[in-house]
């Protein structure tokens, strides 16, 4: 099974106050995160599809403290599932292997386009060739943080998808994900495009 989760920042400090987590440190986040995601994501078979920013290396933004701060190796190796890592903005220098900036994938029975950025901050620009008036894209994305769960973006016809830790505590399950995406689909009267 899939779940789709983004924005977790794992080592960043900085990211309690800017979204109001409720953690005492970024310790206790990052341990926390990765609990539940552990209690979710089960299972070698199970994918967690994280859409960027995944952890904080360096002092400029993480704990201040080394001794707290914990490795991109360190997290994937406690992690029970299979982790499929997309590049975000945050992840210049944190030494992930991220499959790239663009992954398309399967969410239900929707194709979906899966990146950081929502279509209307740059996230399109190798959208092209699938653009059509009659047929909405659905793009999985995260770095807005809590700002909205789903915005159409008419003007490319795009359904954005956000999947970030701080909508949807800690992640969520393809069945609901595609649930979701249909209900938002019919919402709009949209009709999604279909890649594969």
């Amino acid at each position: 099974m899939d779940f789709f989760t983004s924005d977790w920042h794992l080592n960043d400090e900085m990211i309690l106050k800017v979204c109001k987590r409720n953690f005492k440190n970024a310790a206790r986040m990052t341990e926390v995160i990765v609990q539940r995601a552990n209690q979710r994501a089960k299972l070698k078979s199970d994918n967690i599809i994280h859409v960027g920013d995944f952890i904080q290396r360096g002092l400029d933004r993480g704990t201040g403290d080394k001794t707290t701060q914990v490795t991109a190796k360190e997290v994937l190796a406690v992690m029970w599932a299979n982790v499929i890592l997309i590049e975000g903005n945050h992840d210049e220098n944190n030494r992930c292997h991220t499959v790239g900036k663009v992954l398309f994938r399967k969410v239900g029975k929707f194709d979906c386009i899966v990146q950081h950025y929502p279509s209307f901050a740059g996230g399109m620009n190798f959208m092209c060739p699938f653009y059509d008036d009659n047929y909405t894209v659905i793009n999985i994305c995260g770095h807005v943080h809590d700002k909205w769960a789903f915005r159409y973006d008419a003007k490319l016809n795009v359904l954005n998808v956000n999947v970030g830790i701080d909508i949807y505590p800690y992640m969520i399950k393809e069945c609901d994900l595609a649930t979701k995406i249909e209900a938002e689909l019919k919402r709009l009267g949209k009709t999604p495009y279909w890649f594969m």
